[in-house]
């Protein structure tokens, strides 16, 4: 489910693996300003769907940053950058990463991603572990037409048709039989987390649909995160997330530790 994005903005210089996607007046074709020349980006597709900002950039290989030869979606005024992708790998080095540690505390059954976007994370699930199967939800129709496209999903459907199911509704409704193993949750609008997610009621709603021993993962988001509200502040947002008492907090892989904040729940008796 995306409302009007997802994920993360990299921010300032040398803070965050992932640049900081900005707007220039005018045409608004998105500029970059961490470190990455313009002539190594070009915009693949641009345009407004329903729910969302939608642009797909592409990075030149011969760019010297981390994000050389990536494919990045953008779903936000601010630039928030919702899924990564490489052509001869699948670890972003993002927290995508740490999402796709979660099956291996998971008792067997099918996973969900609530917030599926072009698939980074179910891309390095499908390929790291050979039994899992995936549930993913996702709001906006156009999001996943571009992600067919430009990011392989058309692709990994194909390799994976007993593995990969693909739902266009809203991710809050997302429920399956005899419940998931585990859900990854990555909703967000507008840079902020869904206000949704601010209802205890929302979360206890989530729990009955995991198995026993299941487990949720949690994006809240942090300081690399950009509120189209300039008013607001990604860290603070991260810090008054609602999350029920049976969460904890787990940082993010390497080069996230300051910027992206995970949450964990135990297991459900």
């Amino acid at each position: 489910m995306r409302r009007e994005g997802r994920g993360e903005t990299a921010t300032g210089e040398g803070r965050n693996p992932l640049p900081s996607l900005r707007e220039t007046r005018g045409d608004k074709i998105p500029s970059l300003v961490s470190r990455i020349p313009i002539e190594h980006v070009k915009t693949l597709v641009k345009f407004k769907s329903r729910y969302n900002y939608i642009r797909v950039l592409k990075v030149s290989r011969r760019a010297d940053h981390t994000l050389a030869g990536s494919r990045l979606l953008l779903l936000d005024a601010p630039g928030n950058i919702h899924s990564i992708s490489y052509l001869f790998k699948s670890i972003t080095n993002t927290y995508f990463d740490v999402f796709a540690t979660l099956p291996t505390l998971l008792p067997p059954g099918p996973l969900g991603i609530l917030g599926f976007g072009a698939g980074s994370a179910a891309k390095l699930i499908l390929e790291t572990y050979s039994q899992i199967i995936i549930h993913g939800w996702e709001l906006d129709q156009s999001v996943i037409s571009v992600a067919r496209e430009y990011f392989g999903l058309a692709k990994m459907e194909a390799q994976y048709p007993d593995r990969l199911f693909i739902h266009i509704g809203n991710a809050l409704n997302a429920s399956i039989r005899d419940g998931f193993s585990g859900i990854l949750i990555d909703l967000f609008s507008k840079g902020v987390v869904i206000p949704e997610l601010q209802n205890p009621q929302t979360w206890y709603n989530l729990r009955k649909n995991l198995k026993r021993d299941g487990r949720i993962m949690v994006n809240v988001g942090g300081n690399c995160v950009e509120p189209e509200d300039i008013r607001k502040d990604g860290s603070v947002i991260m810090e008054e997330t609602f999350c029920p008492p049976w969460f904890r907090a787990e940082k993010g892989g390497d080069g996230l530790k300051k910027d992206i904040t995970l949450k964990l729940r135990g297991r459900v008796n």
